[in-house]
């Protein structure tokens, strides 16, 4: 399931078109599948199959939800070019309390996965949307607009996949960014921090 979530996903990677042009990361499929693979890792199978039926109902209305994600990133970054296109995305406004809980539960994982690995911790997303710059996007706001892609039905198989960790102790983040380092031949944050 995940191998075809990424098939789709780099077929609408591939089509995104950036006011400045064609991006670098657009022809880093190896970097694309590494770390999304890593995150997907982690879904339940029915979390995965709710978001692979959101890709695919996109796919049938002929929508690029990469290319949403991006646009509602501008929101942050660049909200006078946002305001310009917001009448052409799909209006989220109904998804935001959900999302924004998640990703508040998110952002306190993140800041204690931070807390436990300091030094990788700083190769990766600064993890507050303040500190948003147009080519720096933060861990929080990324979050925030790929949810904004989810169906409701996705949404909440991701919001019990939150809760779920908590109660078992678990850290999303944590469990993430080591299938991360381990999809790049590592065995610990210690063994890549050294280094």
């Amino acid at each position: 399931m995940i191998d075809q979530i990424l098939e789709k996903e780099w077929k609408f990677f591939q089509s995104v078109q950036h006011v400045d042009g064609r991006a670098p990361c657009q022809d880093d499929h190896d970097t694309f599948y590494k770390q999304r693979y890593a995150q997907f890792q982690v879904y339940s199978d029915s979390l995965l199959a709710s978001y692979y039926q959101d890709l695919c109902d996109y796919e049938e209305a002929m929508i690029n939800p990469i290319m949403l994600k991006y646009a509602y990133m501008m929101k942050e970054t660049e909200p006078e070019y946002y305001y310009s296109i917001e009448k052409y995305l799909l209006d989220v406004s109904d998804k935001l309390p959900l999302v924004n809980e998640i990703v508040q539960l998110s952002v306190t994982m993140r800041d204690e996965f931070d807390e436990l690995h300091p030094q990788y911790a700083k190769r990766l997303r600064v993890s507050k949307s303040s500190s948003d710059l147009i080519d720096d996007i933060s861990f929080e706001t990324y979050l925030r607009c790929e949810l904004l892609t989810y169906s409701f039905r996705s949404l909440i198989e991701y919001g019990h996949m939150i809760v779920e960790c908590i109660h078992n102790h678990k850290n999303l983040i944590e469990m993430i960014q080591y299938n991360t380092i381990k999809n790049y031949g590592y065995d610990s944050f210690e063994q890549i921090e050294k280094q």
